[in-house]
């Protein structure tokens, strides 16, 4: 096995099955970063194998069994690497990460400062002219660790066992994965395949409430909301302590009250405290519920919960704790922050406006509704104060771009 310049391995792990319209993307993308390939292939019947033995000789067989998990932990026994990069077939890298990620895992594996690394996950909609859909953050690079495997049949996870709370990992948010499985026209395929794992593994073993969020996960991505619905119910009455997928539960509750005309009825209400409650961290809660309020006309109120907003972002843009906040909802972000901006204009002042939108464009310097509210909000500001301000406070701003596979 080759090896990096500073003496550590990486191998890549996947598991396969008819992906011969994106495994060679994904390859092309992060071969010259891997010292060893190791592609699992599930049953395929079109040219992945073929494709795949252009990479790599380490091609292996797994009959499926329902159970991702021990397809993916199949992999990770043939691999050899100190470090393991795990990734679908539907995900690749761009250059600059996959060359940043040889140089971070280096220092990582010098300091001893970190077994998972926990990355940027930005999903993708090519049926749409490359929308994102959302920003999440995954754990699909770590320490090639006997006891680190992946657990659960299906929305399989990363976990040591009993090791757990031991385990360190970092975030590294310019370690950036590209997912494109979330397009429509893959969604209602998967969707069913997910449900159907689902209802088999409940009669096999019964139904488990911790598998509610799993469901409703499900159903929600199927359209089918009033299913979704009753089991972001059940979900939601587990405590934080028992969430496979923490923050999710919520997430899809929202929404599917959202999806059927019920964002302002009186369910919706009494779930917002209880969603911050258990998740002060997490941002988008915060901003439903300033967003609610406004809608209600409790403006004071309302502003109050989006500038906590602001200040979760700002505080989660620093962490490196191991327990990495997953922010979904975030469409509503600009929508919100705008909000708050003209709301500071007109009750508070420019100089309060300008301090939230320079806050708020540091996490997002892609909007183009933010920078529309600054510029208003500086109109009045001598030409070479405002200049000068932008040179300050926005040094770098660019805007976001997705380059084109």
């Amino acid at each position: 096995m080759a090896q990096t310049s500073g003496g550590i391995t990486i191998s890549l792990c996947m598991i396969v099955k008819n992906e011969e319209k994106v495994l060679a993307r994904c390859l092309d993308s992060v071969a010259d970063l891997m010292d060893e390939i190791v592609i699992v292939d599930t049953g395929s019947t079109d040219r992945t194998k073929e494709i795949a033995a252009r990479y790599t000789d380490q091609i292996y067989d797994f009959a499926w069994i329902d159970d991702f998990s021990a397809a993916k932990n199949y992999a990770l026994e043939q691999a050899t690497g100190d470090w393991v990069c795990f990734l679908d077939a539907d995900e690749f890298m761009e250059a600059k990460d996959s060359q940043r990620l040889s140089a971070v895992l280096e220092r990582l594996w010098k300091t001893h400062r970190a077994d998972v690394l926990t990355c940027t996950w930005v999903n993708v909609d090519t049926d749409r002219g490359n929308h994102v859909i959302s920003r999440e953050y995954v754990q699909r690079i770590f320490r090639n660790l006997p006891y680190l495997r992946y657990r659960g049949a299906i929305h399989e996870h990363l976990s040591a066992g009993e090791r757990d709370k031991s385990i360190i990992n970092v975030l590294d948010e310019s370690i950036v994965i590209y997912h494109t499985g979330y397009s429509q026209s893959l969604m209602e395929a998967k969707g069913h395949r997910n449900l159907a794992l689902l209802q088999a593994e409940a009669e096999r073993n019964g139904f488990s409430e911790e598998h509610a969020v799993y469901f409703c996960d499900c159903y929600f991505g199927l359209g089918d909301m009033e299913n979704a619905l009753k089991y972001a119910r059940i979900a939601a009455k587990l405590p934080r302590e028992r969430q496979l997928l923490p923050g999710e539960e919520y997430h899809i509750y929202f929404a599917a009250l959202e999806n059927m005309g019920q964002g302002d009825r009186e369910e919706y209400a009494s779930i917002l405290p209880k969603a911050v409650q258990r998740y002060p961290e997490i941002a988008s809660f915060w901003v439903r519920w300033g967003l609610y309020l406004h809608r209600s006309g409790h403006y004071s109120e309302a502003r109050e919960k989006l500038v906590q907003a602001l200040d979760c972002l700002a505080t989660n843009k620093k962490s490196t704790a191991r327990d990495i906040v997953v922010e979904k909802g975030q469409d509503l972000f600009p929508e919100a922050f705008s909000l708050l901006a003209r709301d500071d204009r007109m009750r508070r002042g420019q100089g309060k406006a300008i301090k939230h939108l320079v806050q708020a464009l540091k996490l997002f310097p892609h909007e183009k509704r933010l920078l529309r509210e600054l510029f208003l909000s500086m109109r009045d500001m001598p030409q070479k104060k405002a200049k000068t301000l932008l040179q300050l406070k926005l040094k770098k701003l660019q805007a976001y771009s997705f380059r084109d596979k």
